[in-house]
């Protein structure tokens, strides 16, 4: 049997390599914030940044006191600031930097196949006028009590594909 599914689950993935998600807290994300400076010349940030990525256009940063073209980045309190000089910021400034995720990964191999039972869910949607009248009234469900996933899943890109990637055709 074959499925194509326009939706997209790393879980699949891991099912049907036979393995499963692994908690790693070493990715790195980018963030650009644009924040309004308070009385006091600083701005709160959403995340507190990994060391030495804090990045604002025209500026430095500086470990020592801020002087007039610098700022301090602060992590020490619950939430991370960041201090300017008074008068080098008018009211807003974007700031970019990267930031420490805990995120799940899998090891795949593409070489390792699931075995076991599988259900499908399949939506049943009632019959209406206009789309807005339509709506799921049920599921059918197809169970497989014994079953070898063998193929991996994958994109197709096809323009004529329930998961088309980009909907643009180049003549």
């Amino acid at each position: 049997m074959s499925i194509t599914s326009g939706k997209f689950e790393a879980d699949l993935f891991v099912m049907t390599n036979a393995t499963n998600f692994t908690k790693n807290a070493s990715y790195q994300m980018p963030i650009t914030e644009i924040l309004t400076v308070d009385g006091q010349n600083q701005v709160d940030l959403a995340h507190t940044p990994v060391t030495g990525s804090v990045s604002i256009a025209g500026m430095e940063e500086t470990a020592q006191s801020v002087v007039s073209g610098k700022f301090k980045v602060d992590t020490s309190g619950e939430i991370a600031k960041v201090q300017f000089y008074a008068g080098d910021i008018a009211n807003d400034v974007t700031i970019s930097y990267f930031y420490v995720v805990e995120a799940q990964e899998a090891n795949i191999d593409n070489r390792s196949s699931a075995m076991g039972e599988a259900i499908m869910k399949y939506p049943v949607y009632g019959s209406g006028d206009d789309c807005t009248d339509s709506s799921i009234i049920g599921y059918v469900l197809v169970h497989v009590y014994k079953c070898r996933v063998t193929t991996q899943p994958g994109f197709d890109a096809s323009y004529k594909s329930a998961n088309t990637l980009n909907n643009c055709r180049v003549a």
